[in-house]
């Protein structure tokens, strides 16, 4: 590992980002994790659910590729109906364009893959930095694609195409050039949405620009007389229609409020590893359009080329459009397989894939079987030409294979993009299309004289070969490995047939640093007849932020098991022989499981000596196989050993023995052992050495999603050493990987600063720990004492006293803190006291204030929340129709103001199931809603927000009738519908309205899908009413006149609470410092 591994982003797509499941996604695996269900059921209870999804996601995708291809379609019908050359010319241009078109779908499939990724793990505010990233990289790679079209004229004489072809087809490729920046935006912002499953505004766009395009073509082309340019002209046109309206769309719509955010200089960041991921991609696509285009400018080479070109691009034309089919269910199992990884459903993924594939299958042989019905009149909608309708029906049972393979192949790329797979399926398509396809349809066409048909049987071969090595990774993939691949080893084994002796090939990267032995050759001399066997052994090939020869070549690590003299054998290896028995495999199975148990065994007795011992055996035997989870279970007990003085030598000395041992067995550490091995680093007072080792796993994916306890060692290290520098590049570099402080943290640095003389950081981490804690400990408390009573702070000049000004900013910032620097000059006076029950400072006089929320950070919440419940609402799996969250939003908005918001079911089924309770719905909340009126200055109803049946049920009960329409009648109940959780509607209207919240909810299960932590108990602080009922007698718990948080008043002075152990509020101690001046 180097130490200039470094990201400022962390991004990793085979993992999700949150531990959590997506509960809207956990209904699909539940379904098929239920045991007590029979096979069958679940398997068709399991098809209902995803056949909704996927058709949800796959018929307006399909819309939108049918649309596009059609337009390019629509041009080479127009082009036919001109002329028999300006069909070849544009049929030419077309193909040649593919290039661009094919790279820019691919590159934009990246997007697909991080997006659905980011999306099932919540990761909303990364989309729209994808998305931005993306468009640039893509307007990047199209700069040298425009010069490369300006000299398409020479490029297709020198490629043997008839001159005068060529020259209408330049001309044709000209006026497309525009087009390349279109799909630029087009393709990005496609993905940007079907990661969030939202497919229908691009279905609308795409078939109204495709309408548009063809009026227009009609004009330019009959009324104007404009010909081929026209039909060039006008297409060019439709396509940045479609850029203007989708952009249009993603900046305005309410939808996007959370994913897309406006534009952001991150999205400058990380171009050049963005790039290298899409290039896979884009490999992957235009692999597979080139190669059918490839097949149509080798056509033109035939005997009668304007003859095979026209057949072959009018089937080829045809099978693109039955093509989109497929790539439209390609793009839903992207997204579905993505999604579903990303939020850490497996079997929802594995079961996604199969459906996915079914169902397009089905499809296409329906497509096919009407190929074949229609094959005599299909290509008169094309051209009038009887020669090239003949060679079209001709070519009709090759086509309807052709359909039939398109059919299956597209979705399982499509699964490979939303694994992450792109690498790979390169390669599959380069060794399937380019090594068998083409030699083989050139040799059937050419030499055997089978002219077009020849070229077509050798793109059949082509794909077949790719489908049947598609069909059987997918149906080996084990999808539960997937979910967690960074703990495993994907096993792969290949038979080397190969007479030559075997090549290593080292992998340098050109900034020179040298990388792991990656075998870019793997073969071997063979020994008579005996095969010999080669164990492959490598992790993912694609990684969302580094797939790099670094990366690259230090996933992989090959083990040969040939016994022979030229191939010593390591002490670690594992002989898998077909040869050799298979109780031998057995008990070293059992001997690696025997020594994982003991070691596990020592980690909860905290025996090092033992676990060493041990360790030490199993490398001297030679016979047991050492796994990561062997080598986390010793890193972690070093580290655990740390506090035993006595032991904490030899757990620092033998923890980096195994670690060296694990990194040069291949075996990636996970985020336990970097952990393990960051806290031997800077228990050593090593911490350059534990921030790199995070930096180096961080960058080459070992580490799906890093963690606070992943960097605090060496954080705290640099503190502790005062290397400040040092300790805020850790902070930037949590920042950047989405990593929150904690209160240790903060503290460190806190003190560092301040021990420092770094005045500006001391003021930002008070705020931090206002923010992130609240009050602080003991500890921290000293360390603040400490600053204001040091003759640096008393030095620090303050921003004057404009008490207004500060007012004003604190008033902006919710209360309590105007954060506009220090005020006041000279030395600060601290005391240690009491606050009052209304919030008096009894140490200074001075009020605390009651925080509030920003507008910003408000703002930010009520958009989370309908964020929430629109995605919750689009993934219903409810038999009844559902109303959208939006109508509930137009509601309020008509029905205006409130003053306190009711958890109707919270009140009325409070105490329901004590033997004092009853279920009392109506007269509880009843007493809760005349008592807020009353206390309302303004004689205000509050708003009660409860579900449609209990509604219904209260209805039809004559005595609580009346209550509930006179409810109705003054617009204070609000009905939430079917299928619906109504804690959305409740906070919404709250925090929208910035009032009062009557529950006794605690919302825990919201904490974690909302913003932060820190922000919603403090908007919970200042706007939840508890309430309890006793002997039918209300109490309302209003919120406190004050915050107990660290607080900064337009005085200048500071007010920091410290933890309170008893919990009672009136003998907490607060740290009153105050100014003399």
């Amino acid at each position: 590992m180097d130490a200039s591994y470094e990201t400022t982003e962390r991004t990793d797509i085979l993992r999700p980002l949150v531990d959590q499941k997506s509960p809207s996604d956990v209904g699909l695996e539940s379904v098929l994790t239920e045991s007590s269900l029979p096979y069958r059921r679940r398997v068709y209870l399991g098809a209902c659910i995803e056949m909704k999804l996927l058709f949800r996601l796959a018929l307006p995708a399909i819309l939108v590729y049918i649309v596009n291809s059609g337009m390019n379609i629509s041009a080479r019908i127009f082009a036919g109906h001109i002329g028999g050359k300006e069909l070849a010319a544009a049929s030419i241009g077309n193909s040649c364009f593919s290039l661009a078109y094919g790279l820019m779908l691919g590159m934009g499939s990246a997007v697909e893959t991080l997006c659905g990724q980011a999306h099932g793990a919540h990761r909303y505010d990364m989309l729209g930095i994808y998305l931005q990233r993306a468009t640039i990289v893509l307007a990047l790679v199209g700069l040298p694609l425009t010069l490369l079209y300006t000299f398409s004229y020479p490029i297709l004489v020198l490629l043997g195409e008839p001159k005068s072809v060529s020259y209408m087809a330049s001309m044709y490729i000209a006026a497309l050039i525009p087009q390349i920046f279109a799909y630029a935006v087009n393709f990005t912002a496609q993905k940007f949405l079907q990661a969030q499953s939202v497919v229908t505004p691009s279905a609308y766009i795409s078939a109204a620009a495709f309408l548009l395009q063809t009026v227009l073509t009609w004009v330019t082309v009959y009324v104007m007389g404009l010909g081929l340019m026209g039909i060039a002209y006008v297409l060019t046109i439709s396509w940045w229609l479609i850029v203007v309206a989708q952009t249009l769309y993603i900046t305005s719509s309410q939808r996007f409020r959370h994913t897309w955010t406006g534009l952001s200089w991150r999205s400058f960041q990380g171009l050049w590893s963005f790039f290298k991921l899409s290039a896979g991609s884009a490999v992957m696509i235009c692999l597979e359009m080139w190669y059918s285009q490839i097949l149509v400018l080798l056509a033109g080479l035939l005997k009668d080329p304007a003859l095979s070109l026209d057949s072959l691009s009018i089937c080829m034309s045809i099978s693109a459009l039955s093509f989109m089919v497929s790539v439209g269910f390609n793009a839903a199992a992207s997204v579905r397989t993505s999604n579903e990884l990303g939020a850490g459903n497996p079997k929802s993924a594995l079961f996604s894939t199969w459906m996915a594939t079914f169902v397009s299958f089905v499809i296409s042989v329906v497509e096919a079987l009407a190929v074949m019905v229609s094959r005599e009149y299909v290509s008169y909608i094309f051209t009038a030409d009887d020669e090239v309708a003949k060679a079209v029906s001709d070519l009709c049972p090759f086509l309807a294979v052709s359909i039939i393979l398109n059919g299956i192949q597209p979705v399982l790329s499509g699964v490979a993009v939303g694994c992450g797979w792109q690498t790979f399926v390169a390669y599959v398509n380069v060794g399937c299309y380019y090594i068998v396809g083409i030699p083989v349809g050139c040799i059937l066409g050419f030499t055997f004289n089978f002219q077009a048909k020849g070229i077509w049987t050798g793109m059949i071969g082509g794909t077949l070969m790719q489908t049947l090595i598609l069909l059987y990774v997918t149906y080996r993939t084990d999808w539960d490995k997937e979910y967690s691949i960074k703990e495993t080893i994907v096993l792969a084994i290949v038979r080397i047939a190969f007479s030559v002796r075997p090549k290593c090939l080292k992998l340098v990267d050109k900034r020179g640093y040298k990388l792991h032995s990656f075998f870019a050759v793997v073969t071997t001399q063979l020994s008579g007849s005996q095969d010999k066997l080669v164990k492959v052994s490598s992790s993912t090939l694609a990684n969302a932020k580094f797939v790099t020869l670094k990366s690259f070549a230090a996933k992989f690590h090959l083990c040969s098991s040939m016994a022979t003299s030229d191939h010593p054998r390591s002490r670690h290896h594992r002989d898998e022989s077909p040869t050799k028995p298979n109780k031998k495999k057995k008990a070293s199975h059992n001997q690696e499981k025997n020594l994982l148990v003991s070691l596990h065994s020592c980690s909860k007795s905290k025996n090092l000596s033992a676990a060493l011992s041990l360790y030490d055996a199993a490398i001297a035997s030679g016979d047991v196989r050492l796994s990561q989870q062997h080598f986390q279970s010793l890193l972690y007990l070093c580290s655990a050993s740390l506090g035993d003085p006595s032991l904490q030598t030899l757990a620092i000395n033998h923890g980096f023995q195994v670690f060296e041992r694990m990194v040069s067995s291949g075996i990636s550490p996970n985020e336990a052992s970097v952990t393990s091995m960051a806290r031997l680093a800077a228990a050593k007072g090593d911490g350059d050495y534990a921030f790199k080792v995070v930096k180096d796993i961080v960058a080459v994916g070992g580490v799906s999603v890093p963690r606070l306890r992943t960097y605090a060692p060496a954080l705290l290290c640099f503190c502790e050493r005062l290397e400040a520098e040092k300790g805020y590049e850790v902070e930037e570099h949590m920042e950047a990987s989405g990593i929150a402080l904690e209160e240790v943290e903060i503290s460190s640095l806190l003190k560092v600063s301040a021990a420092t003389g770094r005045e500006n950081k001391v003021y930002r981490y008070l705020h931090m720990l206002r923010e992130c804690v609240g009050f602080v400990s003991e500890e921290t408390s000293k360390v603040i004492e400490e600053w204001f009573s040091s003759e640096k702070a008393s030095e620090v000049s303050g921003i004057g006293s404009d008490v207004e000004l500060l007012r004003a900013a604190a008033l902006k910032n919710g209360g309590g803190w105007h954060g506009l620097g220090w005020v006041g000059e000279g030395k600060w006076i601290l005391k240690k006291g009491n606050v009052s029950a209304d919030g008096e400072c009894l140490s200074c006089g001075e009020h605390l204030a009651c925080v509030d929320t920003n507008e910003l950070e408000t703002e930010n919440f009520v958009n989370s929340l309908v964020a929430l419940a629109v995605e919750r609402k689009a993934k219903m799996n409810s038999s009844e129709p559902m109303e959208d969250f939006s109508e509930f939003q137009e509601w309020l908005e008509k029905h205006g103001d409130y003053e306190a918001i009711l958890d109707g079911a919270n009140i009325g089924l409070y105490q329901q199931n004590f033997v004092d309770g009853g279920f009392s719905l109506p007269q509880q909340l009843e007493a809760v809603v005349k008592e807020l009126y009353n206390k309302s200055g303004n004689k205000k109803w509050p708003l009660i927000l409860l579900h449609k049946k209990r509604v219904n049920a209260l209805l039809e009960n004559v005595n609580h009738r009346n209550v509930v329409e006179e409810w109705i009648s003054n617009d204070v109940l609000y009905t939430t519908p079917p299928g619906s959780n109504d804690d959305w509607y409740w906070l919404y209207a709250a925090a929208k309205f910035k009032c009062l919240l009557v529950t006794n909810d605690e919302m825990r299960d919201h904490i974690f899908e909302l913003l932060s932590t820190s922000f919603f108990q403090k908007w919970k602080l200042r706007h939840q009413v508890r309430y309890t009922f006793v002997k039918g007698s209300l109490k309302l718990e209003m919120p406190p006149p004050f915050s107990v948080v660290i607080q900064e008043s337009e005085k200048g002075s500071w007010h920091v609470p410290i933890t309170c152990k008893d919990g009672e509020e009136s003998l907490r101690n607060w740290i009153c410092v105050t100014r003399q001046s």
